[in-house]
């Protein structure tokens, strides 16, 4: 843990955390609901006492637009797509919590929007 002066502590103890939750907040994403799929992941997540096993971040566009807002939970590997509010509240109730995957929202191998995009210029893929 960081200090300053050595007498406060800055931050959180990332040697606790078991899990990373990676939250969408590119511009599509945050138009079809994902600032408020943020809050209430959170929010959630400290309802549940989980504030020091699971640590948020917020990123930006992740290319996976047309199924946003998408959440990668890390070191699972699990991709969610199409996330409302519900949805992030059940993952840290479910898949968190239970270890329960939300098998109807899941990005699938194969599934088209898994497939790498082809990058044309060095603009991001997503607005």
């Amino acid at each position: 843990m960081f200090s300053i002066n050595n007498d406060k502590a800055v931050g959180k103890d990332l040697t606790k955390v078991n899990k990373i939750i990676f939250m969408c907040s590119g511009f599509t994403c945050n138009k079809k609901g994902g600032e408020e799929n943020i809050v209430a992941l959170r929010a959630s997540i400290k309802e549940n006492a989980l504030e020091a096993e699971v640590h948020t971040i917020k990123t930006l566009c992740t290319g996976q637009c047309e199924s946003g807002p998408t959440m990668l939970v890390h070191p699972d590997g699990v991709w969610y797509r199409e996330m409302t509010v519900s949805r992030a509240e059940r993952i840290v109730t479910s898949h968190v919590m239970q270890g329960q995957l939300l098998e109807n929202i899941l990005f699938n191998e194969g599934d088209d929007g898994m497939d790498p995009a082809e990058v044309t210029s060095s603009k991001p893929a997503c607005n």
